[in-house]
């Protein structure tokens, strides 16, 4: 009976260990900004996801230094 709820008690805690583990790496997970775009100093923002259609961000400068996306107010 013991060795039974044993089993148990540690297949409990793998479980919550793996999801804490899951749920740490997707959390810290670097997300990329794939709906903004710097053009010639001008912010675009893509309005519909399936499609390439972009509107520009008013009163918004921007530039991409060393691979970062740096935006800043005019």
């Amino acid at each position: 009976m013991l060795k039974k709820i044993m089993k148990i008690v540690v297949l409990f805690i793998f479980l919550i260990l793996i999801t804490g583990i899951s749920l740490n790496a997707y959390i810290t997970m670097k997300i990329t900004p794939k709906d903004l775009i710097c053009h010639k100093g001008k912010l675009l923002m893509k309005i519909d996801p399936d499609q390439a259609i972009y509107t520009k961000a008013k009163d918004v400068v921007c530039e991409v230094l060393d691979g970062n996306l740096v935006i800043n107010n005019e």
